[in-house]
This record gives C-alpha cells, structure tokens and sequence, in this order.
C-alpha cells in the first residue's frame, strides 16, 4: 500500500472518528496514535484533521 494512500486512510479515520471520540475513548485514541507512528515509521506525528494534514 503506498505512503499517500495509507495518509488518507489515517486522515479519514480521524476525520469520521470525531473529536468526541478522542475526548471519551482515550484507549481508542492511544491505539490510534501508536497504529498511525508504526504505519508511517515516525516517532511523532501530527494530525490536523481540519486542514487535512499529517506533519511528522
């Protein structure tokens, strides 16, 4: 699977999880994050799900 086609999917997830999501469901959340760091290979990354971008 290509790096830009797994970004969207990451992208999408957060996007229609919602942010209530990550408020309530912070094992849901954690997961998310450490899935989304092994996926990409980053350490850190940052989701700005509003302007549809992930920085690393």
């Amino acid at each position: 699977m290509g790096k830009v086609l797994i970004i969207d999917k990451i992208l999408n997830v957060a996007r229609y999880g919602g942010e209530q999501r990550f408020i309530d469901g912070k094992d849901w959340a954690t997961r998310f994050a450490r899935y989304t760091a092994l996926a990409l290979g980053r350490d850190t990354v940052r989701i700005d799900v509003a302007a549809f971008n992930i920085g690393y």
